[in-house]
């Protein structure tokens, strides 16, 4: 009798185990099954070269896809990544890291690069004072163009000068000494350039960087744009501009601007 009740205690507890893992399983699949999607970076289109976004270079919707993760997994990667459904909070950012097709977007990618000044062998940066009265600074981002303007203004051109007779005794003093002024010719207008943009003031990137990073934009006024030396002298149209400031006294500049050409988004 005692044998009876014990197989019966087995089969029944070999049968909870047999549900209980048969449950477990079904879980497992469901997992598997549901998934949620992440930012990665890559290409829609297998046919197009691989995605590379540099350090500071701003995240385009052509540059991430969505990466299915199992549910299991979604938790962990909460953490540190981005879901999909809000992508639209990431585009348009400037990335800390070089980005490669084949990984997903990261909290820490989008942190504010640090700022780096690159300038070839032969290149220099020269810092240019400009008038801002009339324009916004924060628009204006390395990489931009820029072609400065030399207002009309008068050219002062002093007369030699000429020497006057002795006065007789009794004459009037006032009358005999002319004082030589300067003659002044007009000028003419001067656009030089283009020139590509280094920084403005202390601004190596964008005002959004800056702005992220909590630093305060100062000498707004100053451009510091790239020029080529050679040989000890600086190349056109970099030795055009420095006649031109010559010739102002370094006044603040004018300037029209063109932003640099990116892809479309």
């Amino acid at each position: 009798m005692k044998s009876s009740h014990a197989l019966i205690l087995a089969v029944l507890l070999g049968g909870l185990g047999a549900l209980l893992n048969y449950l477990y399983l079904c879980n497992k699949v469901k997992d598997i099954g549901n998934k949620v999607d992440f930012v990665g970076i890559g290409n829609e289109d297998e046919g197009d070269p691989p995605v590379e976004v540099k350090p500071g270079e701003r995240l385009l919707r052509k540059h991430v896809v969505a990466v299915s993760i199992p549910q299991a997994q979604v938790d962990i990667l909460d953490k540190f990544a981005f879901r999909y459904k809000d992508v639209e909070t990431v585009i348009n950012k400037p990335v800390s890291r070089l980005l490669v097709e084949g990984s997903l977007l990261l909290e820490d990618d989008l942190k504010t690069p640090p700022p780096e000044l690159k300038l070839g062998e032969n290149e220099l940066a020269w810092p240019i004072p400009v008038d801002t009265r009339a324009f916004v600074p924060s628009l204006i981002r390395p990489g931009d163009e820029v072609w400065f303007l030399g207002a009309a203004t008068p050219v002062a051109v002093p007369t030699p000068a000429v020497e006057e007779p002795i006065p007789e005794s009794g004459s009037n003093g006032s009358e005999a000494v002319s004082a030589a002024g300067p003659s002044v010719t007009p000028g003419s207008s001067r656009i030089i350039g283009p020139f590509t943009v280094l920084a403005l003031g202390n601004r190596l990137g964008s005002a959004e960087v800056m702005r992220a990073a909590k630093i305060r934009q100062v000498q707004e006024n100053v451009m510091l744009v790239k020029v080529t030396m050679k040989g000890g002298s600086l190349e056109s149209p970099a030795n055009e501009l420095l006649g031109l400031l010559e010739a102002t006294g370094s006044r603040p500049l004018g300037y029209f601007w063109r932003p640099r050409r990116e892809e479309a988004k």
